[in-house]
């Protein structure tokens, strides 16, 4: 998220269980940063609801387990999506390919 080099930096304070976090980024990332600590904010109080992890370091690692394993479910779908429709464009390739030889010929 952060390129050191970039002397362009943005502090900004973000609240995740009632803890104030200060963290640089770049100005372009602020929304995205914002937006990212109000779905993990959400998502520790749901977790400390539905069990009885209490302590936030806990919290923290289980929420990041539950976001990971997210990321990678949405990637794997997202690689068979395009896979299936490299196949749609496949066959359809093949069949305008054999249209175009049939006229042709013709």
């Amino acid at each position: 998220m952060l390129d050191t080099a970039n002397s362009d930096i943005t502090t900004v304070t973000v609240t995740i269980l009632d803890n104030k976090y200060k963290i640089n980024c770049k100005p372009e990332e602020v929304s995205a940063l914002r937006q990212s600590a109000i779905h993990v904010d959400q998502k520790m109080r749901a977790i400390k609801v539905q069990s009885n992890v209490t302590k936030v370091d806990r919290l923290a690692v289980t929420v990041a387990l539950n976001l990971a394993h997210d990321n990678i479910v949405q990637s794997e779908q997202k690689e068979q999506e395009i896979t299936e429709y490299k196949e749609v464009i496949k066959s359809l390739s093949s069949k305008l390919d054999q249209a175009i030889s049939r006229l042709s010929n013709t």
